[in-house]
């Protein structure tokens, strides 16, 4: 019985967790202007590639790690 209720409690920790960096890649993707923006003020090198470099970890990431492969 443990060993189920683990498994389901790991399974709704990972779908969150995917769930909310999808959330965020999505952002990133779609206001890259404002997030470049946000970018160059912390002095990040390269602020339009690191968006779209961050987005698309986030979001395929997430989206793996929701799945259970990651």
């Amino acid at each position: 019985l443990l060993d189920r209720a683990r498994d389901v409690l790991f399974l709704v920790i990972r779908a969150y967790f995917g769930y909310k960096l999808i959330l965020s890649g999505r952002g990133k993707l779609a206001n890259p202007d404002e997030t470049a923006a946000y970018f160059r003020d912390l002095h990040i090198p390269l602020p339009e590639l690191n968006v779209y470099m961050a987005g698309a970890t986030e979001l395929f990431g997430g989206l793996f790690l929701a799945l259970g492969l990651a």
